[in-house]
């Protein structure tokens, strides 16, 4: 299957890569700190797993990892910008009592520069992103083709479709690390990369 939107995400890998490994990132004992850059690395790495399974025609892996790629970029936002010390606490404890929903509208209601960017794309996504992660049934309807052979079938659009949503994903976890490693040139950079679409 050719999916142009396959090279485009492995260039966008290539990318990222340089521009993060060109970042001298000091360990930084702050609880706030070490726990974003922790979420900031797991997000792209996720994002390089997802292009990864696609390049390997492993689609449904791939799509059941998008969630994990978007829930570790919303985790880094929240835990960089707005968790107080006691969430911080609970999340380290893994007792944080706050969905997602709960995290991107305490993200909102502290930066109202962005009120209803998050929100409104986590509500078209979040039950789509859950069905691929949870094996639900856009994930096993996608296990057969119309000749009742099992495995992926997994049409290019949507593939390409999937791979733009990681990319996405991956520009905006990209940006948080820049912000965070207050590199104005790769801000300015990503800016643009975000813009680009």
């Amino acid at each position: 299957m050719n999916i142009p939107t396959l090279e485009i995400a492995k260039q966008l890998i290539k990318k990222i890569e340089d521009s993060y490994s060109n970042s001298i990132v000091q360990y930084n004992p702050d609880e706030r700190h070490y726990s974003g850059m922790l979420m900031i690395d797991i997000s792209l790495e996720h994002f390089k797993s997802v292009v990864s399974l696609v390049e390997l025609n492993l689609p449904g892996s791939a799509f059941a990892l998008l969630r994990v790629q978007y829930e570790s970029f919303i985790y880094s936002v929240w835990i960089l910008n707005c968790a107080t010390s006691a969430q911080l606490k609970q999340f380290k404890k893994n007792r944080l009592k706050k969905t997602m929903a709960g995290l991107i509208t305490q993200i909102e209601d502290d930066n109202k520069d962005i009120a209803g960017m998050l929100s409104s794309g986590h509500h078209k996504a979040w039950r789509i992103l859950n069905s691929y992660t949870h094996s639900g049934m856009l994930q096993l309807s996608r296990r057969i083709n119309a000749k009742n052979e099992v495995g992926p079938n997994y049409s290019a659009a949507e593939i390409a479709e999937s791979l733009e949503f990681s990319m996405r994903t991956a520009k905006l976890t990209a940006y948080q690390h820049a912000l965070l490693v207050g590199d104005s040139s790769k801000i300015m950079w990503i800016e643009n990369l975000i813009k680009e679409g």
